[in-house]
């Protein structure tokens, strides 16, 4: 499964007719069980941009804007053609406005920052509370970064045709407040230029669908066999009484439950949210590489990882991207007296603190707007501990790996510090986990807890 985009095979079969629709149905199947009735509008897509590669970025907004609007109109559980009318014209009125002038970067924040406000001041006031404004407040966040990308790359390149780049202000199925992909410039950076690019890409794809499928019926598993909840897939395996509590729950009482029980539920949360990352990002990833964007991936072995660094650039590498090209980058060059070290470490700490911090507050603004200011305040303090425990790690990390070359480790050395690097990680999601059910006081009190046996 490895090497399928090299297999001359497969690529001569992937440039048929009944390999374009093969590769359209698989997909679909493969998406179904993840993004609903939603899956038939995207292996449509893939179809159209596999025998109409010309016309692929036209396609694939028309693909992504249809997909977008079924998400709010078809789903039963969302329903709410208001948000869905919303965000498109917020997506359409945007991408007149950055294609037509040149939009300075704070323009988008300063407006989103003021609806987001708007609107939790009338729910929160008692005016108006209702789910509406919740969607509208998530829709508004999960394009303010499309834009910002859109901006940058009408600041280089202000003569090309603005519509076909739509799909990227699109978020994918709905959702997704980072945006997989960042912008048209790098997009096109990975487009396939022929026939065989485009099979290799699309080999590629189906193989991260597939990846994705099997890490979401891993984690479906889990939730049945382990956690003891039933879902929709595997309900079978569900148990009476969870055989691991999950995180969210011996959070609140860690005493309750032996020590090698916290330890473990730990770090069996730590792989249950690596997994839903991966499926996740996977299938983003998949459905740009099935359209013919070999785009890198989301997630890539962060378990491997040696160092912290090294973990944090392959754990969710689109948003470690946006932390650098809208924080990291903008305060290390204006340091441009300063040695390369402290700049180094100053930037860093700014995009993993403040940028993180900065991007999740938005995250956490439907709470309020839906009338719970508990919740709000409980999800900012703890991502303020969150974000300023991994930005002391990455500057500590990198601080210990500057200037020297990478040590020739064995295996066992290896494992220790693979070993060591998941149990920062495991630690720190203490602060991440179940961000608007838990207090600072109960998460420090369990992280404590895991340090004594009563």
């Amino acid at each position: 499964m490895r090497n399928w985009e090299k297999s001359p095979a497969l690529l001569a079969r992937a440039r048929t007719p009944a390999g374009k629709v093969g590769f359209a149905l698989l997909a679909t199947a493969a998406m179904l069980p993840s993004v609903g009735y939603t899956a038939g509008i995207l292996g449509a897509g893939i179809a159209l941009m596999s025998f109409d590669p010309e016309r692929r970025r036209r396609n694939l907004t028309l693909t992504f804007l249809a997909a977008f609007v079924f998400h709010f109109m078809g789903n039963p559980l969302v329903r709410d053609w208001k948000a869905a009318s919303f965000g498109v014209s917020w997506i359409l009125i945007w991408a007149g406005i950055i294609s037509r002038w040149q939009v300075p970067l704070w323009l988008p924040h300063a407006a989103t920052f003021t609806l987001v406000a708007a609107l939790c001041a009338l729910n929160v006031s008692g005016i108006r509370p209702v789910v509406m404004a919740a969607n509208i407040i998530t829709l508004s966040q999960h394009t303010l970064w499309r834009f910002s990308y859109w901006i940058k790359w009408r600041q280089r390149d202000s003569k090309s045709p603005a519509f076909e780049w739509i799909c990227t202000l699109v978020p994918f199925s709905g959702g997704g407040g980072v945006p997989v992909g960042k912008g048209p410039l790098y997009m096109s950076r990975h487009e396939a230029a022929d026939a065989r690019a485009l099979a290799a890409a699309q080999l590629s794809g189906l193989k991260l669908i597939l990846l994705a499928f099997t890490w979401k019926a891993i984690e479906h598993m889990m939730a049945n066999a382990v956690f003891g909840v039933k879902t929709l897939w595997f309900p079978w395996l569900a148990v009476e009484q969870a055989r691991i509590p999950h995180i969210a729950t011996i959070l609140h009482t860690p005493l309750g439950y032996p020590l090698w029980e916290r330890w473990l539920a730990l770090f069996v949360e730590l792989v249950r949210e690596l997994l839903e990352l991966a499926a996740f990002g996977h299938l983003v990833v998949g459905y740009f590489r099935l359209s013919g964007f070999a785009i890198p991936r989301n997630t890539d072995s962060p378990m491997l990882a040696t160092t912290i660094l090294d973990f944090w650039n392959r754990y969710y590498f689109y948003f470690k991207e946006l932390l650098v090209d809208f924080f990291f980058f903008p305060v290390y060059l204006r340091q441009s007296g300063m040695k390369p070290l402290p700049r180094t470490i100053i930037a860093t700490f700014v995009s993993a603190f403040l940028g993180n911090f900065y991007f999740h507050a938005f995250l956490y603004a439907p709470s309020l707007a839906m009338g719970s200011k508990a919740a709000f305040y409980n999800s900012v303090v703890s991502r303020t501990t969150y974000c300023l425990l991994l930005a002391t790690g990455l500057c500590l990390s990198f601080w210990r790996s500057f200037g020297t070359k990478p040590a020739q480790l064995s295996f066992g050395g290896r494992a220790i510090r693979m070993a060591g690097v998941a149990l920062f990680f495991a630690l720190l999601h203490i602060w991440n986990a179940a961000p608007s059910e838990v207090t600072l006081g109960e998460r420090t009190e369990f992280f404590l807890s895991l340090f004594r046996s009563y």
